[in-house]
């Protein structure tokens, strides 16, 4: 059972199922019951930011296999957060000139937009960070031809392309 399915059978909000031609839509809104549990959990711990997505996985573990295969994962990183940084633009577009969809919600919209936006944007400068580094290795181990990038241990994105220093680390 979807998490949305789980949330209507507990009463916590309702489902209707619209169709345009041919087409279905279906549509969730919060109940009161719903809105109460939701101020509830507001009330309660939040678990720590985690970040879990397969193509770092490839990675993080491409010394068990070739640079090709580590470049293409850095690739399909890069074309992945490119695209949903493209689309983040847009909708934050839509929302700076028209409100959008929730124009009551969108001091919240804009905040949680903002950081959203920036990782896509941290993403995007570590690909091509890495691309940059990795453009050279002939192998993905030291035996190989991999090496350390000078900057790698500081904070920043100082790469062999890129005249702005990096912050912090000796």
């Amino acid at each position: 059972m979807t998490s949305r399915r789980k949330l209507v059978t507990a009463g916590l909000a309702t489902r209707q199922v619209t169709f345009t031609g041919k087409r279905r839509s279906t549509v969730y809104e919060i109940t009161d019951a719903g809105r109460a549990a939701l101020r509830e959990w507001l009330d309660t711990p939040a678990a720590g930011m985690r970040m879990e997505f397969e193509a770092m996985l490839k990675v993080a573990f491409a010394d068990a296999g070739d640079v090709t295969q580590l470049r293409a994962a850095v690739r399909e990183i890069r074309t992945d957060a490119e695209a949903r940084l493209a689309e983040i633009l847009d909708r934050s577009t839509e929302y700076a000139t028209t409100g959008g969809p929730f124009p009551d919600r969108l001091p919240i919209v804009a905040i949680t937009g903002k950081l959203l936006m920036g990782q896509y944007e941290a993403v995007v400068r570590w690909t091509r960070w890495a691309e940059d580094e990795i453009g050279e290795w002939s192998g993905v181990t030291p035996e190989a031809g991999a090496t350390v990038p000078p900057q790698a241990f500081t904070s920043g994105w100082k790469g062999k392309k890129d005249p702005r220093p990096a912050h912090g680390g000796n």
